[in-house]
């Protein structure tokens, strides 16, 4: 009889959970952005043949000594951009667990977020570096999302470049190595258009480009990740006064809301399927356009920081820095823009995804422990060498 792994992993809730929308919406099990689904669940279905009884959250792992007694195979860390301010609590539990538990980490697509040329001096620096450290005594490498992280680690903190693996975010292989096909018709002005922005890190140029385009175009649509976005959007819950701003839909009597031209979706899968009737995404979030790329939908990044810029870099999403966007930029422009670079995300889709599972595997992930339809075209030679400490 097979024996499956047992894994710990670091995910607010399971896709196979029954919690409804409006469950996790008021617990804010998205733990307060639904993006964070995407890269968490897409690292679920690398292992999705595994039996759902042998996965715990580390939540749950950490709350109930009966869980710290089993054995576990695979520690799998899924992270978003945790090198940066304000992650202290994440990085101190995570070091614990990964400290208390013999089992291999695979952490796969970290990040940093850094919006200057210059590396900060973060206050949790020390905690970065003790993170780090632990992960590398369990692990061959670190995958890190985009070459900004790689040189954070390496060129900054002195960690060996051998150590740290670019892999992208896993939230693009969601499907494995499959996608659906990007549909490209003439510009329109009846076009639907679906539109994410971060009202915490708000710029007026792009800003002001969003609120010509909700004017302009009846079709477009405001798609919300932030919980305080869906409480608003749902629950008549007025935004924080840090994310109501009078050109972006962050309070109830903006036109869009008032016309219903709001969306706050939970599940990735639910999300496509309603993206999937769009014409184009434009937004300044990296899986609000991850999501209608995946769904098939021509997809363009306004990069507002070096995460979002590094990760549409990486896997050839087509972007643009918010200072580009100007008085003049249309959205036509941009439109055939994006449609122009989107074959280079599909030209390298499978070498960057081969690199991907690859990752899992020169870490020490069993083969057989993956769903094959996940499995990569081309295998690397993996060392069996163990790897230095010396971080």
């Amino acid at each position: 009889m097979k024996r499956y792994p047992e894994i710990l992993i670091q995910t607010i809730t399971f896709p196979w959970s029954d919690y409804d929308d409006e469950f996790m919406r008021e617990r804010d099990l998205m733990s307060g952005n639904t993006g964070n689904f995407l890269f968490q669940w897409s690292t679920l279905n690398l292992f999705s043949k595994v039996p759902h009884e042998n996965f715990t959250r580390i939540w749950d792992f950490r709350h109930n000594p009966e869980l710290q007694k089993k054995k576990y195979d695979y520690i799998l860390l899924p992270m978003a951009n945790a090198f940066r301010e304000g992650s202290d609590e994440e990085l101190i539990y995570l070091t614990e667990v990964i400290e208390k538990v013999d089992a291999k980490v695979i952490l796969d697509g970290i990040g940093g977020q850094f919006e200057d040329d210059v590396f900060p001096k973060f206050n949790n620096e020390d905690l970065i570096k003790k993170f780090v450290s632990t992960v590398l005594t369990k692990a061959k490498s670190i995958g890190v999302r985009d070459k900004r992280t790689q040189q954070y680690l390496v060129d900054y903190l002195g960690f060996p470049i051998n150590r740290v693996d670019v892999i992208g975010c896993p939230s693009v292989r969601y499907f494995g190595p499959h996608f659906k096909t990007t549909k490209y018709r003439k510009f329109s002005d009846d076009f639907k258009i679906g539109i994410n922005f971060t009202p915490g890190q708000y710029k007026y140029s792009w800003a002001k480009f969003f609120d010509k385009i909700f004017r302009k175009y009846t079709n477009s649509y405001a798609y919300f990740q932030d919980i305080e976005e869906g409480r608003m959007l749902l629950d008549n819950i007025p935004m924080p006064s840090n994310k109501y701003h009078d050109l972006l839909p962050t309070f109830l009597k903006h036109p869009v809301i008032k016309e219903n031209r709001g969306k706050f979706i939970v599940r990735p899968d639910d999300w496509m399927d309603d993206i999937s009737e769009m014409d184009f995404s434009i937004g300044t979030r990296i899986h609000g356009n991850v999501i209608p790329l995946l769904a098939g939908v021509p997809s363009m990044v306004i990069a507002i920081d070096s995460r979002t810029a590094g990760l549409a870099d990486y896997n050839n999403i087509p972007y643009v820095w918010w200072y580009e966007i100007t008085p003049e930029t249309t959205l036509e422009e941009l439109y055939y823009r994006t449609c122009s670079e989107m074959p280079k995300f599909y030209e390298s889709f499978y070498d960057k995804y081969d690199e991907y599972i690859n990752f899992f595997i020169k870490n020490g992930v069993n083969l057989e422990d993956l769903n094959s339809k996940y499995l990569p075209q081309h295998f690397i030679e993996v060392s069996t060498k163990e790897p230095s400490n010396d971080c």
